[in-house]
């Protein structure tokens, strides 16, 4: 299987007759490690949410690992958009990662004590939540979608409320591992996601693919309509 997701023609208009996505074609090929980037009401969770089956297209159609989204959602690991919420609950870290767990019964799940390897976080297993920095936190959210194994792994702007030094350690991790689970991610900070891939969707409303040596401040001014300043460097591509 060469494409985990494809969308043809795809578009999607809320109830309020509001244009989302207008005629989006997209491939997403087995191990990629793939940006979104677009200004926001451009799109870029609305697509989330239809690879993810929680939304159905207009028109057009779209597969995920060769089947409808509602079926493959089980091989799907989901990191929604970071969001605050009453974090003195009394749950502990490896009780948030197992609840990844829930409605997959049978198929393929990673050990616990793995997966918090994984993520450099067995010696936070046993503190409550409220207890984490935004950093930890993250990689936790980021555990859970993993505990089941998926085939791909889909986040909603995952370093949004962390601090840059944090940022670039969840991006570290996301490229280990990037080696066992294709990658979708949509982010505003395009400087941060050129270093770590090779292929950049521009999204707004309509979608343009881009490899990341080829974003100019003329194509992003476009895609944002407001003025870009773009720095590039040979070695890693930070723009």
């Amino acid at each position: 299987m060469d494409s985990i997701i494809r969308l043809e023609d795809v578009s999607f208009q809320y109830q309020d007759r509001q244009i989302a996505l207008d005629k989006v074609n997209l491939t997403v090929k087995q191990g990629e490690f793939l940006g979104v980037v677009g200004p926001n009401g451009g799109g870029k969770t609305t697509l989330l949410k239809l690879i993810l089956g929680l939304l159905i297209p207009n028109s057009g159609k779209l597969t995920v690992l060769d089947k409808t989204p509602k079926q493959a959602s089980r091989d799907i690991g989901y990191v929604a958009q970071f969001s605050t919420f009453k974090r003195d609950f009394p749950i502990k870290v490896k009780d948030v990662v197992l609840m990844g767990r829930l409605g997959c019964s049978g198929g393929a799940k990673s050990p616990l004590d793995k997966i918090l390897q994984q993520l450099a976080i067995e010696h936070l297993a046993n503190k409550t939540i409220d207890a984490l920095s935004g950093g930890e936190l993250q990689r936790v959210m980021i555990a859970r979608a993993l505990i089941s194994a998926p085939k791909l792994l889909l986040l909603d702007e995952p370093t949004a409320s962390i601090d840059m030094h944090a940022e670039q350690n969840i991006f570290d991790l996301l490229k280990e591992i990037n080696k066992e689970v294709t990658i979708l991610l949509v982010s505003h900070d395009i400087g941060f996601i050129s270093r770590y891939i090779k292929r950049v969707v521009c999204l707004n409303k309509t979608l343009i693919c881009h490899p990341t040596t080829s974003l100019t401040p003329e194509l992003m001014e476009q895609l944002y309509e407001i003025p870009v300043r773009m720095i590039q460097h040979n070695q890693d591509r930070t723009i």
